[in-house]
């Protein structure tokens, strides 16, 4: 399948997941799993999370929620939402884990990074 063959070749040396990563950051608002990520991919979980972090040095879930935080940043950045709503509208499960997130990626909070920008 074209995705999994960009599991296993590094097209762009940029970004060696080009399309797969796209297709990630396309569906970040949705819930994603190591499963459904790696039927996606056309592969397996285990081959997945071997050939991701050899690709990317990070985890896929890991890479999953920093994608998230930085689209929270851009929200945050650009509309007046809720924090609660950019959560939610990001993919996070809840507030709780999206301001964990949020924090250990940025070192501050959602609401304090949003002042910096207004």
């Amino acid at each position: 399948a074209e995705v999994g063959r960009h599991l296993v070749t590094r097209t762009h040396p940029q970004e060696p997941l080009g399309p797969f990563l796209t297709w990630i950051r396309d569906h970040l608002h949705e819930p994603l799993t190591l499963t459904r990520i790696a039927g996606h991919a056309h592969v397996s979980e285990r081959s997945l999370v071997r050939k991701f972090r050899e690709a990317t040095g990070m985890s896929v879930l890991g890479w999953v929620n920093r994608e998230r935080v930085n689209q929270a940043k851009v929200l945050l950045e650009t509309t007046e939402h809720r924090v609660a709503d950019i959560a939610v509208m990001v993919g996070f499960g809840s507030v709780e884990t999206f301001r964990r997130h949020f924090e250990r990626h940025v070192g501050a909070t959602a609401s304090a990074y949003r002042a910096k920008f207004r």
